[in-house]
């Protein structure tokens, strides 16, 4: 087989020929790949044969002058071009060349087979989509063009139609699965005898070659209870047994002329099936009638279409009308009443929408409301009516504000569709343009006939000013409170202060300088004023209780706060000691100190010691849970004359690894395994901190580092 390439010249065509690993009749061909070339054969010519690498940019001669080249083997990839001049037997004048281009791929042929659409297919169905077939995409890259079978489960390939001879990359087909059981059951489909049509075969690869498929059972839908005769122009009850508690994985269909309502699922206590419930108001056609049911499953499979034969009957009508749609305003109120027309004398049940069973409603919210009206002899009528509360029009004059003498402002009601004004001035317009202060109102009246109105106080005054006060000192630490004294309300107006940019009325700062308000009014930006005030931070008194300190039992140590400081107050163990006020204290038991320190100019300054004793020590400096049984967990090792213990250890990142306290004795059994959360901690070093209350109620504190070892 040929593809014939035409040409203007007497030379019409050059054909690839057979040759070890040609590809024929195209002009892409793998790495290797001997082939001889042909031209239409002419007895007043002679050909020159030449074979042009583009990207190398060389050229090959090849020895035939006859209108059929030798064989020439490609054995480098790129891209080539083969020549054919004819050269004219008796003039020998070189005519222009036919040329064919080969394309020399460097790898073999590959197929991928392309992620299913589906993966699944539905076992049977009488459904209106069976979606028994999976549509597939395989993808070649190799010498076009190509072909390929398929086979399902192993069984004997077939050929997808059009497959035959392919000229593109990829390749689209669609597999028909069996249905066998029923049940729920696996299909594999695998890409076999996938080739180039000169025959170089695709390796085979089972990963990239198969799919499985899931084929899925269906939906057992079952009718439970309806009545098969029904009175014309009645509301009957149905119910069903459904998979899936879902309401959009079944269709009711109806006939022509009846309404389904109340549609509601309800799961089973065996968690799979689900009770369909749902109502049918039956119309006055007389006569036999179907009801259908149909399901699918979560994979969109269909089970089979149920049906309930139902026999309408005629019944004695009467009639209820709740009248057309109605349009009202939000903060109305809309009476329905149904006013039932034939046999006045009858008593009527009545069950509405929204579940009174009175003869009429007084309703208040938007929405569509029906009621069912039942006579003495239980024939039924139903009627809806949709009741619409529009918004009102919305309209807002903003809040009072100040017309500075001598001018004038415009007042708007805003854009409303539709819509007429009335202003208490007369005015029929959007806008008015005032002066004089007063009390100023509009109405606005929409195109559904709802009532809006807006009212402002405008009052003559002067121009805004404002004013932050004398310069203010605070201490090192603390935070200055900055608000500004207005002329007007302080939310008729903007604020930025400077230079932090914020926009509140009121900040604090710790920054030292010179802050500043710009304030502008809300509805006149020609209206701006700034103050300003210095604020100036005095030093704190600089404390320094020095180190943590080691205390010898039966040693008393000083502690000296140092200042001339007009106050000072000591804490132990964050309790204050009142009667502790001179800038030294004598401490002879551990604990954590500290005190704070008052200067004339009323700053504090702070400082915190801890005191420890130096004689006991009640952990080791490393462990290793190792499994070993020796010394595998971090424990306490010293108990005597102690009342109670908390031991808490951390990582270097502050986070709690472990904790534990309780009385001494509880710190023999329980240590620290080196886990947390059960999981066995890196080997590191760890911090903790460990307090004893010892018997004559003495506390003592240590903290430390301890370290885990593999």
């Amino acid at each position: 087989m040929f593809r014939t390439l035409l040409h203007k010249t007497l030379l019409t065509a050059i054909a690839i020929l057979l040759g070890g690993w040609a590809v024929v009749a195209q002009n892409n061909v793998v790495k290797g790949t001997a082939l001889s070339f042909k031209a239409d054969e002419n007895t007043a010519i002679d050909f020159r044969w030449e074979i042009y690498s583009v990207e190398a940019g060389t050229t090959v001669n090849l020895v035939s002058n006859t209108n059929i080249s030798e064989e020439y083997t490609f054995n480098i990839a790129g891209n080539f071009e083969v020549k054919a001049y004819p050269v004219d037997k008796v003039s020998r004048c070189l005519g222009e060349p036919l040329v064919l281009k080969i394309a020399v791929l460097g790898d073999p042929p590959t197929i991928v087979f392309d992620d299913l659409s589906d993966t699944y297919a539905c076992s049977a169905s009488n459904g209106a989509n069976p979606r028994a077939e999976i549509s597939c995409t395989v993808h070649y890259t190799g010498p076009l063009p190509w072909t390929f079978k398929y086979s399902i489960d192993r069984e004997p390939a077939e050929m997808p139609e059009g497959a035959n001879e392919i000229w593109a990359s990829s390749f689209d087909f669609v597999v028909t699965i069996p249905n066998i059981s029923g049940g729920r059951s696996s299909s594999e489909i695998m890409i076999v005898e996938a080739m180039s049509i000169s025959g170089l075969k695709v390796v085979e690869d089972t990963d990239e070659h198969s799919k499985q498929i899931d084929i899925l059972p269906l939906p057992d839908t079952k009718f439970l209870a309806f009545e098969p005769t029904v009175m014309a122009g009645t509301l009957q009850s149905y119910s069903a047994n459904i998979l899936r508690h879902d309401a959009n994985s079944y269709e009711i269909f109806a006939p022509d002329g009846i309404t389904v309502l109340n549609e509601n699922t309800t799961l089973l206590a065996d968690e799979l099936h689900s009770e369909l419930t749902f109502d049918i108001q039956w119309g006055t056609d007389l006569g036999l009638k179907q009801v259908k049911l149909i399901e699918r499953s979560a994979f969109n499979c269909y089970g089979d279409t149920i049906y309930a034969d139902i026999n309408v009957v005629e019944f004695i009508d009467f009639t209820i009308e709740l009248g057309d749609n109605i349009n009202a305003c939000i903060n109305d109120e809309v009476d329905l009443d149904p006013n039932p027309t034939a046999a006045l004398t009858q008593e009527y049940s009545y069950l509405w929408s929204n579940g009174d069973d009175t003869p009429t409603i007084t309703v208040t919210e938007s929405g569509t409301y029906s009621v069912v009206v039942t006579d003495e002899s239980d024939n039924v009528k139903r009627d809806e009516i949709l009741v619409t509360f529009n918004a009102l029009p919305i309209v807002d004059l903003g809040a009072d504000r100040n017309i500075p003498e001598g001018e004038s402002i415009t007042l708007d009601a805003g854009v409303a569709a539709g819509s007429s004004y009335e202003w208490n001035e007369g005015a029929t317009s959007q806008t008015i343009d005032v002066s004089e202060e007063g009390e100023y109102w509009v109405q606005i009246t929409d195109n559904n006939g709802c009532i809006n109105r807006d009212t402002i106080t405008l009052t003559t005054g002067s121009v805004l000013t404002v004013d932050l006060g004398d310069d203010i000192e605070i201490c090192e630490g603390d935070r200055a409170y900055l608000k500004p004294s207005l002329n007007v309300d302080s939310d008729d107006v903007t604020y930025n202060w400077i230079p932090g940019g914020e926009t509140e009325f009121e900040i604090f700062t710790t920054k030292a300088g010179k802050h500043c308000v710009e304030v502008t009014d809300k509805n006149d930006n020609e209206n701006k004023e700034t103050a300003c005030v210095d604020v100036i931070i005095k030093p704190s008194p600089i404390v320094d209780l020095g180190d943590d300190v080691k205390l010898e039992v039966g040693e008393t140590v000083e502690l000296d706060a140092g200042n001339d400081g007009v106050s000072y107050v000591w804490s132990i163990n964050e309790i204050v000691s009142e009667d502790k006020i001179s800038s030294t204290l004598a401490v002879s038991s551990t604990g954590k100190y500290s005190v704070e320190v008052m200067d004339n100019d009323d700053c504090v300054g702070r400082d915190t010691v801890n005191v420890y004793s130096k004689g006991r020590r009640y952990l080791p400096s490393g462990f290793s849970p190792n499994g070993d049984g020796r010394n595998d967990q971090l424990k306490v090792f010293r108990y005597d004359n102690v009342k109670a213990m908390t031991f808490i250890v951390y990582n270097r990142g502050g986070q709690r690894m472990f904790q534990l306290k309780g009385k001494g004795d509880l710190f023999k059994e329980i240590g620290w395994d080196g886990t947390y959360k059960g999981e066995l901690q890196r080997m590191d070093t760890y911090m903790y901190f460990l307090k004893v209350t010892l018997d004559d109620n003495k506390v003592e504190e240590q903290r430390g580092e301890v370290t885990l070892l593999r």
